[in-house]
């Protein structure tokens, strides 16, 4: 698969400081279980771009991100191609995909080492650990009084922590 390319439109804060943003909506899932690399590119005024591709071998070496609600902020690594050009790259997986029915990025590049994506849109929590089901049945008491007791189904333990992947 090709990369999935995004414009990005420069935009000024308060501070004076530019940072990118592209908001789009269509049909369309990011599966971060196999991962994604997400690259930025900005050397070339009015040619800013996001790629987003598939991760085809898998390097181990992963971005930290922290997830909140609907909104993901990732490391971005700061490289430089043999042009001497200036990118930004990220290799995110997780166990849940991102709707991008309505999905913004947004890039912040101006603080030296503090580089990062945010990803703003629905996060599929249907993709998250499965919980065990907790099926209540109704036991009987020797004076008549009901108790709920639970049973346990399809218990399996996963461990998985999806505040920060580090390698």
């Amino acid at each position: 698969m090709s990369n999935f390319k995004i414009e990005l439109d420069p935009r000024e804060d308060k501070d004076q400081q530019i940072y990118y943003l592209s908001k789009k909506s269509g049909p369309l899932t990011l599966n971060l279980k196999r991962g994604a690399a997400f690259l930025i590119f900005t050397s070339e005024d009015g040619n800013e771009e996001l790629q987003i591709a598939n991760l085809d071998n898998d390097t181990g070496h992963y971005s930290t991100f922290y997830r909140k609600d609907d909104r993901i902020k990732v490391r971005l690594d700061k490289r430089q191609d043999s042009y001497g050009n200036r990118f930004y790259v990220a290799k995110l997986k997780a166990n849940f995909n991102i709707d991008c029915s309505d999905v913004s990025f947004l890039a912040f590049l101006s603080k030296e080492g503090k580089e990062e994506l945010q990803i703003v849109g629905r996060i599929d929590q249907s993709s998250k650990i499965d919980r065990p089901v907790r099926k209540r049945r109704i036991v009987p008491t020797v004076d008549s009084k009901v108790i709920a007791s639970a049973e346990l189904e399809n218990v399996e333990t996963l461990s998985l922590d999806t505040a920060s992947v580090t390698t």
